[in-house]
């Protein structure tokens, strides 16, 4: 009997990038058959911007300032893929420990929107989501405006005018990252490749030249010897320097991109602060607090975490210039930001604080004015996804919610849909 003839295997592509977004598209291209290098300038997987943030699976509610709504359109559509495709790569039990409380959304007295904007905005969002499942539960009741009484018990000072408590969670970033990490040493179809510096890539008829330089040791600044290698397909999930590989391999430009530095303040404590919300102030330069069962939090005031702003096509590199005075000084002001704002933060004991993480990452988003411009492009992020050239695929995340439904459609630009 003669044995049937083995179908050839996928040839190898390459991810650059290996955070959050490229993570993502290595694991649901090694799920379809291929074989990927995924290159990185860090020494591991998921190490800055996809760690630094409030890990917020957007339903679109803090969109309010896009009257089209299109913005809150794409979070959603995001959103309610989001968790069917981690536990898709990363198991069913992926996000059982990871997920925040609900939040509550505070107008503030300074807003942007009204609260009666607000509501409009809320109830279009409301009538996408009710009934649909997200991060594994349905969607029941996607909003509750509250009263007096209660806006008064979550929020004091009188600067939070109206309140609603939404059906919108966070995902623990640091535990969710130790997850996929976990999920790519199991995958023999993905060979990590970290401390490599992509400089470059070229296209031709053959398909995507890629310049590399070894990372560290000096290559940084240009001591390093630089390599070649080919790929039939290219997949550009860099962050702060995918445009530039981009404009590299002659992909048309997009609208103006500003990069925005922002340090959260994470802590993890001995004793819960089960009063603690997850909460939005809207809309404007405000801040977010995000609680993990009391027990780990993620804090953000943007007036003080905003610490870099750069529209140059390659921002500098902030995180090698942020001090520990600077890290102090905005981890105070952001506790006393938000300790006004939210009565049950101001009973944290320091004593209690086990671990505490000052760190920035790198916000990237069409627009060249910042957030306090109600006609700054930040507000709409619904231009953004997949872009391709022949062999060569650019991914604009957006956001951190629709890192993993951009990684589908990626898949399917290499793969055919396969």
């Amino acid at each position: 009997m003669i044995a049937p003839t083995p179908k050839p295997s996928r040839p190898r592509i390459a991810v650059l990038g290996a955070g959050f977004q490229g993570v993502c598209v290595a694991l649901e291209l090694a799920r379809r058959g291929c074989h990927v290098d995924l290159y990185d300038a860090a020494d591991r997987p998921i190490t800055r911007a996809g760690l630094v943030n409030e890990g917020k699976i957007h339903l679109g509610f803090v969109y309010a300032n896009d009257d089209s709504r299109r913005t809150a359109d794409r979070m959603i559509e995001g959103a309610l893929a989001f968790g069917d495709l981690i536990t898709r790569w990363c198991g069913a039990d992926a996000l059982d420990d990871a997920l925040s409380s609900p939040f509550l959304y505070g107008v503030h007295r300074d807003t942007m929107v009204d609260a009666a904007g607000v509501e409009r905005h809320f109830a279009h969002v409301a009538d996408r989501v009710r009934g649909r499942r997200y991060l594994g539960g349905i969607l029941d009741a996607p909003y509750r405006r509250l009263g007096a009484r209660e806006t008064a018990a979550a929020f004091e000072g009188g600067a939070v005018t109206d309140a609603f408590r939404t059906g919108e969670r966070s995902v623990h970033v640091g535990r969710l990252a130790e997850r996929l990490r976990a999920a790519l040493e199991a995958e023999p179809r993905i060979a990590v490749l970290p401390g490599s510096r992509i400089l470059a890539a070229e296209a031709d008829g053959r398909g995507v030249a890629l310049s590399i330089r070894a990372s560290g040791n000096g290559a940084e600044d240009g001591a390093g010897p630089v390599r070649r290698e080919r790929y039939p397909q290219v997949v550009n999930c860099l962050w702060e320097d995918r445009r530039r590989i981009d404009r590299s391999v002659g992909l048309p430009a997009e609208a103006p991109c500003l990069y925005r530095f922002k340090i959260g303040v994470t802590l993890d404590l001995a004793r819960p602060l089960p009063d603690l919300p997850s909460a939005t102030l809207m809309l404007g330069r405000f801040g977010d607090s995000v609680s993990f069962g009391g027990t780990s939090l993620f804090l953000s005031w943007y007036p003080a975490c905003m610490i870099g702003r750069s529209r140059d096509l390659a921002p500098p590199d902030w995180e090698a210039a942020l001090d520990d005075a600077t890290r102090e000084r905005v981890a105070a002001a952001t506790l006393d930001a938000l300790g006004g704002l939210l009565p049950a933060l101001r009973a944290l004991d320091p004593r209690d604080i086990r671990h505490r993480r000052v760190a920035g990452g790198v916000i990237v988003a069409q627009g060249d004015t910042d957030i306090d411009d109600p006609d700054s492009g930040l507000h709409r992020r619904f231009e953004i996804g997949v872009r391709s050239q022949g062999g060569y695929h650019t991914v604009e995340t957006g956001k951190y919610t629709t890192a993993p439904l951009f990684a589908v459609q990626a898949a399917d630009r290499v793969t055919g849909g396969g």
